[in-house]
This record gives structure tokens, sequence and C-alpha cells, in this order.
């Protein structure tokens, strides 16, 4: 299920915010910090919304733009070298998706994006929401790698209480409005077991909206 681009321009505007204040604290940091734990979902996300902009965008600009490589482009050799190369990695993704969020804009704009209702285009996100979690052995995210698994449980957790408000904001549904809630994001020095479980409600309240969803909106 595509995604409307009324609601594809708000996760964008959305993710670029969170991204640009990411950077801002990066920005302070000194040479003899940790390395920057990045992942790979930051490059994926922006991939992904490119993704939906070309399946509902029939504009050339958009068609045109290449999808971002995950690879640091320069040869790393310490601890300075992958800060460095990560906050590169950061503003390549800023800027690109930038230029998506124009674009996409301007397609909205002049009619070349597809007309569906927000509500429509979030039940597609929290569908693939779902096909994430589904996919997450898959991916490589197992609890064998603590900063990873955990880096996606937030993910998660951030991703399904941003659709869930735009649920909330698409319907006027007393109802729905009782029965979910936006789930607590993980704390600090969580462990493998808290992200473990963090997943496992993530899974359950995203199973349960999508339910309750199709099934009073038909969809």
């Amino acid at each position: 299920m595509q995604t409307d681009p009324i609601t594809l321009i708000k996760l964008i505007n959305d993710f670029r915010d969170e991204l640009k204040a990411c950077m801002e604290n990066i920005e302070k940091l000194t040479g003899a910090s940790q390395p920057i734990v990045l992942g790979d979902f930051i490059v994926d996300m922006h991939n992904n919304y490119l993704r939906q902009a070309k399946a509902i965008c029939d504009d050339a600009a958009i068609q045109g733009m290449s999808e971002i490589d995950k690879e640091l482009t320069n040869m790393v050799e310490g601890l300075d070298d992958y800060r460095r190369e990560r906050l590169a990695k950061m503003h390549e993704v800023h800027i690109a998706s930038g230029q998506l969020l124009t674009c996409l804009s301007g397609a909205v704009k002049s009619g070349k994006a597809g007309p569906q209702s927000q509500l429509v285009g979030v039940i597609g996100l929290i569908e693939n929401l779902g096909k994430q979690i589904d996919d997450m052995p898959r991916k490589g995210a197992v609890p064998e790698d603590e900063i990873a698994y955990c880096q996606f449980a937030r993910q998660l957790v951030k991703d399904y209480n941003r659709y869930l408000s735009l649920v909330l904001e698409s319907t006027d549904d007393a109802v729905l409005n009782e029965l979910f809630r936006p789930i607590e994001l993980l704390e600090e020095g969580a462990t493998i077991n808290d992200c473990k479980g963090k997943i496992q409600e993530v899974g359950m309240a995203q199973s349960s909206l999508l339910s309750y969803l199709k099934r009073m909106y038909g969809r």
C-alpha cells in the first residue's frame, strides 16, 4: 500500500528535524569523544522515503534521484576518521532529503503526486512497520549486536508513535483515542532484555492498531 504525498511530506519533515538536531549535537563533541553510532537505518529511512515518492509521483526530478549508499566514502583509520565520515554521511542524507522534500512539495502543487487520503497512507506505513519487525532477523538486528539491536528498538518506538499521531489527526474516533496510547521510549542504558520487551510491545501495538483500522475503516 502506498503512502499519500501529504503524509510523506510530514514524515520527511520530521525526519529532517530529528537528523538536524542530531548533527548539531554531534558537532559539539570533541575529537576524544566516542565514535558516532549512526545506524544504517538513517540511510534506509531516506531511501525508503525516496522509493515511496517515486511510487506516487510522476515527476522527472524525483524519478532521477539515486538512493544513498550506506558505505563510508573514505578510508577510516581511527575514531576521529570514523566520527568525521559518519557526520559527513549525515550531512549527505540531510541534503538529499531536503532536495526530495522540495521536489515532492512541488509535485503535489503541480498535480504530479497521486491523491490518497492521509489515513490510507498511514495504514500502509503501519503495515510496513510490522514487516520490519517480522524481517528483523534477516536484517541482522540480532541480540548479539547490542548497540544495533537497541538502536533498532528505539527507532521502532519512534515510528509507531509518529504513525499513531498521524492516525489520530486523520480520524475523529474517540474509541481509537482511548484504546491506543504512545509507547514509552527506552531509557538510556537499556539492556538487551529491555529492548526485546520493547520490540514485542511495539509488535503487539502495531498488530492491534492495524487490525482496528482495517476493521473500522475497511482498508
